[in-house]
C-alpha cells in the first residue's frame, strides 16, 4: 500500500528533487513558459499556484513567503517583485 507518500520522486534524491522544483518554479515565473516533462510540470503546479495566491494577497508577509519558497537570492527577489506587479496589474485574475 502507498499511504503517506506525498508528491513524486522524479527519479532523484530528495534534496535534488527539492532543488529541481525550486529551479523549475523560478524559471516558469521568470520566463512565463518552460519546456519539461509532464510529471515535473504537474509537480510544480501547486508551488506556482501558491505563489500566485500569495501575490493576490499582496502583503509583505506573502512576499517574504514567496521569496523563501523560491530559495532567497537577489534574482528570486526580482522574480517575486515582477510577479507581484503583474498580479496588481490584473494579469493573473
Amino acid at each position: 500500500m502507498r499511504h503517506n507518500y506525498k508528491g513524486r520522486k522524479l527519479g532523484t534524491s530528495p534534496s535534488h528533487t527539492k532543488a529541481m522544483k525550486r529551479s523549475l518554479t523560478a524559471a516558469l515565473l521568470y520566463n512565463d513558459r518552460i519546456k519539461t516533462i509532464e510529471s515535473r510540470a504537474k509537480e510544480i503546479r501547486g508551488e506556482v499556484d501558491r505563489i500566485i495566491t500569495w501575490a493576490k494577497k499582496g502583503d509583505i508577509h506573502s512576499r517574504r513567503l514567496a521569496i523563501a519558497r523560491l530559495g532567497g537570492g537577489e534574482q528570486n527577489k526580482e522574480i517575486v517583485r515582477e510577479i507581484f506587479e503583474k498580479v496588481e496589474q490584473g494579469m493573473f485574475a
